[in-house]
């Protein structure tokens, strides 16, 4: 059923018809049966992204975020 989407995604695009609700449509319906289909790839690959992106968030953090100078926060009379 995924190839008869995907065929008739290629036919659009090559002949000029393809429309963004199509696309969408796309996306909504392949992505939750290639996650079903991969789930055990997808969740492991994304353990891996989010303890690549930690490191990185401290990097961030300790080399820029850190040097922005914070001052005393001053009260606002309404």
């Amino acid at each position: 059923m995924f190839l008869k989407y995907l065929l008739l995604l290629l036919m659009q695009v090559m002949n000029g018809n393809y429309s963004a609700p199509f696309a969408v449509f796309m996306v909504l319906y392949t992505v939750p049966v290639l996650y079903e289909k991969y789930e055990d790839k997808v969740d492991a690959f994304g353990e891996k992204a989010m303890i690549e992106l930690r490191k990185y968030y401290a990097i961030f953090d300790e080399k820029c975020l850190s040097k922005i100078p914070k001052g005393p926060l001053k009260d606002k009379k309404h």
